[in-house]
């Protein structure tokens, strides 16, 4: 008996062996012509702020302030708040170099574009005593003021300890699947099916065949821009061409009809500390500047024109630098920029 179970598993184990070789072998043919794999970044200048189904870790480090980010952000001159418009849509890094070059002497922005309503956004103002800082607020983020996702829910509920161990868990995640990527597909169950992990479909039954690496968003610690998206079938996606803004005839199905409302946004939203607050809209497909409520003020446009789009909500690489650029613009036509570089 005992020799019939070490030649069983002898057997089974050499079979295992010879089995995910043929995958592999299989996959290589296949995986050779996919976009190559993101770089190995781990957390040093650069750090994995979404992945794919594992989670993302932007809710928990601007929370909590983890790894230094929340001195970041008080030591910043002026904030950059708002949804994933903002994360997407606006440059701290060259915000900053140009105020700098005004005010002769350096001057700090920091980007706090957060993928949820502003109810959180109000959170992490809260949490980290930022209520004394300037900040240039996308309108996007209030229209759906106290909503927020499942992640941000679950994040409220973590403490500082928590919160590093969940950013662990998904960097780890990303690492792991890094590794494996090249070597064989992974095998997803068609209700929990990663969105974009592959250019086509190859399915086994109940199942389908897809890249470990999933979607993975990259952001900068220094500045707190995203510096970069990529896709399992696309690769890097800010550095391609984007897609032109449409005509914006209509308002975006998700703003209700009589627009963007500002609840309690004089003050009691922010503990009684009203910061010096400037308004924008980034350009969006299918935005209307109708929907900007009056209160809203000072205001500074984003002219649409020229402005390329990744997905129809977020603007490109080259999309965000001219937003940039129109909001530096404004922020000078105003006279909003004396303010600032003081």
């Amino acid at each position: 008996m005992k020799r019939f179970t070490t030649t069983f598993w002898l057997a089974f184990t050499a079979l295992t062996l010879l089995l995910n070789l043929s995958f592999h072998e299989w996959w290589s043919l296949y995986w050779r012509d996919l976009p190559p794999r993101p770089p190995l970044i781990l957390p040093k200048d650069t750090y994995v702020c979404d992945y794919g189904s594992a989670g993302i870790t932007d809710d928990c480090i601007y929370l909590y302030g983890l790894f230094g980010v929340g001195d970041d952000m008080r030591k910043s001159d002026l904030l950059l708040m708002g949804s994933s418009h903002v994360k997407c849509g606006l440059s701290a890094g060259q915000l900053s170099k140009e105020l700098s070059a005004k005010a002769a002497h350096p001057v700090r922005v920091y980007n706090v574009g957060i993928a949820e309503g502003f109810s959180f956004t109000k959170d992490v103002i809260n949490q980290n005593k930022l209520r004394d800082k300037p900040a240039v607020i996308d309108l996007f983020s209030i229209y759906d003021n106290d909503s927020v996702s499942p992640v941000a829910d679950t994040t409220r509920k973590y403490n500082a300890l928590g919160a590093y161990c969940h950013v662990g868990e998904i960097w780890a995640k990303y690492v792991c699947d890094w590794f494996w990527d090249p070597f064989l597909p992974h095998l997803y169950p068609k209700r929990i099916m990663p969105l974009d992990t592959l250019p086509f479909k190859l399915t086994i039954g109940a199942l389908h065949l897809g890249r470990f690496l999933q979607t993975t968003a990259f952001r900068s610690w220094d500045t707190g821009d995203l510096l970069d998206f990529w896709s399992p079938s696309r690769g890097m996606i800010n550095s391609q061409p984007g897609t032109d803004l449409r005509p914006y005839d209509r308002t975006y199905e998700d703003v209700p009809n009589e627009g963007i409302k500002l609840p309690n946004m004089a003050g009691a939203q922010l503990s009684g500390q009203r910061p010096h607050i400037i308004y924008t809209l980034l350009p969006f497909d299918g935005y209307k500047l109708g929907i900007v409520p009056k209160e809203a003020q000072p205001f500074v446009p984003i002219a649409p024109e020229g402005l390329t789009l990744s997905d129809g909500l977020h603007l490109t690489e080259l999309g965000r630098k001219l937003a940039t650029e129109r909001l530096m613009q404004g922020l000078q036509s105003q006279g909003i920029i004396v303010n600032l570089s003081k």
